[in-house]
């Protein structure tokens, strides 16, 4: 069970980290809202993402789904990062 439960802690955490990130370097004068947004919005994501991956049937299979958000959410930061953020 601790397995599936940190696997579910990590995919929230990068979610939580990299999407508001990377959301604010596309639109830098949005930090202050996506800040916002990512403790209102992400916060019950989390939870649903951690609901998630404790609802595998197997802890591999919880680390697949971790994975899936994890993965996702690091490539939409390093495009936006590259797209947005390098160049400054």
């Amino acid at each position: 069970m601790w397995h599936k439960t940190l696997a579910g802690m990590i995919a929230g955490l990068c979610v939580l980290l990299f999407i508001p990130t990377g959301i604010s370097l596309i639109y830098p004068a949005l930090t202050a809202l996506m800040i916002s947004c990512a403790i209102l919005l992400l916060t019950p994501a989390w939870a649903l993402i951690m609901t998630y991956c404790y609802a595998a049937a197997s802890t591999h299979k919880a680390w697949l789904r971790s994975a899936l958000f994890t993965v996702s959410s690091l490539f939409f930061y390093c495009a936006a990062y590259l797209l947005y953020g390098f160049s400054k």
